[in-house]
């Protein structure tokens, strides 16, 4: 549930709730690190809730600054396992923020830098032997060029640069980011 508002003309404020529930909750564990071995397990019930937030202020038509924060709370109930229960999900960050910009250049380029910072996330449901990751930020590029434009539709050129200084942090199964990293996608919009 949420609503935007926009507080003036170019200054849009974003807000939404969530709740969710899942009866039958499958979790990945981690069971050894050296080896990597993992194991899919029922958990019980889970839940998730929290709230995101946007802001989007147009300084003009073809440049705006935003950002956003998501905080998420899950919890797992297992009463057959108490090492388990009141756990958090496995691989869901507390809260991930970013914050950037947009230009629109010429030749239907479109810019968007941005910053994006990924709070603690748990390896595994079982509080004993879990490991927490998170808490890092990498600076990012998303670069769009409309390559064919119909009255009914459209089609754009997507470049997603990640990680750009090439960060490092580790991640679960003895895992390291990738580093710095690309994506181009063709999409259609109609």
């Amino acid at each position: 549930m949420g609503t935007d508002i926009w507080i003036t003309d170019n200054f849009n404020f974003g807000l939404r709730g969530f709740y969710h529930i899942v009866k039958d909750t499958i979790v990945t564990n981690v069971v050894s690190t050296n080896p990597s071995q993992s194991q899919d397990i029922n958990a019980g019930k889970s839940y998730t809730h929290g709230v995101e937030f946007e802001i989007n202020h147009f300084i003009s038509e073809k440049f705006k600054w935003f950002t956003n924060f998501t905080y998420a709370n899950t919890k797992v109930k297992n009463s057959i396992d108490r090492n388990q229960d009141g756990s958090d999900i496995p691989f869901v960050p507390e809260f991930i923020a970013n914050a950037g910009f947009n230009a629109k250049l010429p030749y239907d380029f479109n810019v968007s830098p941005y910053i994006q910072y990924v709070g603690k996330y748990y390896d595994s449901t079982d509080k004993s032997s879990r490991r927490d990751f998170g808490d890092y930020a990498t600076v990012n590029l998303n670069i769009q060029k409309i390559i064919y434009r119909h009255e009914k539709y459209y089609a754009n050129l997507i470049i997603e640069l990640n990680n750009l200084f090439d960060k490092k942090y580790e991640m679960p199964w003895q895992f390291q980011d990738p580093g710095f990293n690309g994506m181009v996608r063709l999409e259609l919009n109609f």
